[in-house]
């Protein structure tokens, strides 16, 4: 069972949140601060939501309910990820635009529909077929997920790509930097950043890489969540 690991990160994201809000009112932090908080939710409700939808009828409405604000939450993580790269590397003014704010926020609204509609909480028996949540609990061997379809698919790839954005945007401030522990906490921050996209794309490959489920390789995409904070939080603590 997961649920004590992904609230271990939940807490170690908490934890991050308010270190790096109390080191500074500056606005790039007020974002990572509000970042790791949406992944606080993120992983809270994706820790009850697997765990507990079988439980009942009423127990997978309420887990949908939750699977629907995690889709929110990882949208917004990304958002945020985001806009902390081009405070990072063009200033707060080009956050502060609103044309800019409205695409974005358009942009992930669409991806986080489409993943609520098209990638839905399901509860699969031993073959893999969708059980109706009218007769839950089920009986034998079980399994929650995520539903898949190309629109599900492609409106995932959306706020990988906002990742892919902010690691270009950051990658061109280190190239620019000159002074060695700052060009060292740059690429320390990066592979923060980026430790988050891995965690999840090992998660959504992993049933291609190690065909038997257990606890230890789903722990592999956890430590990727684990350590995230840890390197943001070092790359922007102040010496």
């Amino acid at each position: 069972m997961l649920i004590i690991p992904k609230m271990i990160v939940a807490i170690t994201f908490l934890y991050f949140a308010f270190k790096i809000k109390r080191q500074s009112n500056y606005l790039l932090n007020k974002i990572f601060f509000f970042a790791f908080l949406s992944w606080v939710i993120y992983n809270t409700f994706d820790s009850f939501s697997f765990t507990f939808a079988p439980a009942s009828y009423t127990s997978f409405i309420i887990c949908s309910a939750l699977w629907a604000l995690q889709k929110v939450m990882l949208n917004t993580y990304s958002g945020l990820i985001y806009n902390a790269s081009n405070i990072i590397s063009k200033g707060e003014l080009r956050v502060r635009k609103k044309k800019h704010q409205i695409i974005e926020i358009s942009i992930l609204l669409i991806s986080t529909v489409l993943m609520i509609i098209e990638a839905p909480l399901q509860i699969l028996d031993g073959n893999k077929d969708v059980i109706d949540p009218h007769t839950l609990p089920p009986t034998g061997v079980f399994t929650s997920a995520e539903g898949f379809s190309l629109i599900s698919a492609i409106a995932t790839v959306i706020p990988l790509v906002f990742y892919i954005i902010a690691t270009v945007n950051l990658s061109k401030v280190i190239k620019k930097t000159e002074d060695r522990a700052s060009k060292k906490k740059m690429v320390v921050l990066v592979i923060g950043i980026n430790l988050i996209p891995i965690g999840l794309l090992y998660f959504l490959f992993r049933s291609l890489l190690f065909p038997i489920y257990t606890i230890w390789t789903s722990m592999i995409g956890q430590f990727c969540f684990l350590l995230s904070p840890l390197l943001i939080f070092w790359a922007l603590r102040k010496d």
